[in-house]
């Protein structure tokens, strides 16, 4: 094997186990769903989003919304809640307030570029089951989950 294909297979090697390590630290507060919903991504540990798109994931518990913003600007992010039972793709539901819980900003928060953030929402509280995300700025990606664990600042 020549110098330069051996330079080549060393480099594409490695980079291959960069990017995936990295995609490993980057999903590590995320939580597997239980089930998937027709509309709704699979079960994985957390969904890539890129660009200005909304999406639809399994809420299982009342923990934090997980975001993490991978690009270089920062994103602004908008949570609703939805019930299975009303179709996920025609209805969205406020979850910005629950009776005895207070209430908390869930439109327009800012995710900075470059972070890992928490947004707390009342989805589960409110009996909800699905969490519909919606990322407004375009150019920009990075990965969400609607259940999360570990210890991250939270957004705004």
């Amino acid at each position: 094997m020549n110098k330069t294909l051996h330079k080549l297979t060393i480099f594409t090697t490695a980079a291959m186990l960069t990017i995936s390590s990295m995609a490993t630290f980057a999903t590590s507060a995320a939580k597997p769903d239980d089930n998937d919903y027709p509309g709704v991504s699979p079960n994985y540990y957390d969904t890539l989003w890129i660009g200005s798109h909304d999406y639809i994931r399994r809420k299982t518990d009342d923990s934090s919304l997980y975001i993490s913003n991978l690009g270089d600007n920062y994103v602004t992010v908008s949570v609703y809640g939805a019930k299975t039972s009303d179709g996920a793709k025609n209805n969205f539901y406020d979850v910005s307030y629950a009776p005895g819980y207070g209430s908390l900003q869930t439109i327009n928060v800012v995710i900075p570029a470059h972070s890992e953030r928490f947004v707390k929402q009342f989805i589960n509280e409110k009996r909800m089951d699905l969490a519909r995300i919606w990322f407004k700025e375009s150019g920009i990606y990075g990965y969400w989950s609607p259940d999360s664990i570990g210890s991250y600042p939270y957004a705004n």
